[in-house]
């Protein structure tokens, strides 16, 4: 029996203990929770006090010194792309690995064909159906209808190369609550694929 195999057999043993004796579980982690929170608190606040004193002595002493440190921390952030434009660079870099592999995932879901990677896709500026432009900007309430998606031309075929294109998410949603115009642009560009 290998190491994996060892690990499964004892993560079961595990979950059916946990799934026999839920309520003596929940107030086991419930206690510890509770110690290490009251043990927490005065530790924390111990390293917080100690670290403003530390902070000010070394502020008086030696204020060039902060200073520069402080520099050197935000360009180390900078290089390490913490900053705003080097994110928003890698989430559109990411953004096709992320397409990918959700498609991945529907195409296991639903036992369609996959054969696409994200080499096979550039994300347009502008969609190819609407003629809007394809935005990044995400929001927790709400979809960002201009977001890149991946449309299958024909559902049937799956997820194989020819048959996916990136397009709008509004476009790819059109099937549900269209305007006339909106249907048209769709029916003209899906036309050419005929």
């Amino acid at each position: 029996m290998n190491t994996d195999e060892r690990r499964s057999k004892w993560r079961k043993i595990a979950k059916r203990y946990r799934d026999r004796n839920r309520e003596k579980v929940r107030e086991r982690n419930r206690n510890r929770y509770h110690t290490l929170l009251k043990h927490d608190e005065g530790y924390k606040q111990h390293r917080t006090e100690y670290g403003k004193i530390y902070r000010e002595n070394q502020l008086e002493l030696n204020p060039e010194k902060v200073k520069e440190n402080w520099r050197k921390h935000q360009q180390n952030r900078r290089d390490s792309g913490s900053d705003k434009e080097t994110r928003k660079r890698d989430y559109i870099k990411n953004r096709l690995t992320h397409l990918v592999n959700s498609a991945k995932a529907r195409a296991k879901k639903f036992n369609l064909p996959f054969n696409i990677t994200k080499d096979d896709f550039v994300i347009p500026e502008v969609c190819p159906v609407l003629g809007i432009p394809i935005t990044f900007e995400s929001s927790k309430k709400k979809v960002n209808q201009n977001a890149p998606s991946l449309d299958r031309i024909i559902p049937e075929l799956g997820y194989v190369k020819n048959n996916v294109i990136v397009i709008s998410w509004r476009a790819n949603r059109l099937k549900w609550n269209a305007s006339l115009d909106e249907l048209e642009k769709l029916s003209e560009f899906y036309n050419q694929y005929k």
